[in-house]
């Protein structure tokens, strides 16, 4: 047991030499990286291509700031569309004959039952009141007990 245990703290002890040594050379390559570059990022010069674009980007800027984000030069961009969608206005279905008179039959209805909100029980919410609840209300079945 002696051997085995002497055995595996040597390599333990290695393991950790060689990862001393490697995370010295990674701090002296990175210091040596750091030591070459001249005042942090080198900037790249614009070509003329690029000057224009930037040119043509702060005149539509400006007259989007004139004239609202509805002026662009052709499509809409996307960040436009993110900032102001557009509504889609759904147009309401148009019926004839027997579907117009079912249709009025039916917001007459929900214009009646929309109004049905009360208390149904001794000391109870609001609740939706069915025809049975209005029935036993007519009657006096439902009237509150204090």
């Amino acid at each position: 047991m002696r051997k085995r245990s002497k055995i595996i703290a040597e390599r333990d002890r290695q393991r950790s030499r060689m990862e001393r040594i490697q995370e010295q050379s990674r701090l002296e390559a990175s210091a040596l990286e750091l030591k070459s570059r001249a005042a942090g990022f080198s900037l790249t010069v614009p070509t003329k291509e690029q000057i224009r674009a930037i040119k043509r980007k702060e005149r539509n800027l400006a007259k989007i700031k004139m004239f609202g984000f509805r002026y662009t030069e052709g499509a809409i961009s996307k960040s436009q569309r993110e900032h102001y969608p557009v509504p889609k206005v759904k147009e309401k279905p148009k019926y004839e004959g027997e579907l117009l008179q079912r249709e009025q039959k039916a917001m007459e209805l929900a214009k009646l039952l929309h109004g049905r909100v009360g208390p149904v029980g001794n000391k109870m919410g609001d609740q939706y009141l069915t025809d049975l609840d209005l029935a036993d209300m007519k009657k006096g079945l439902l009237r509150r007990r204090s």
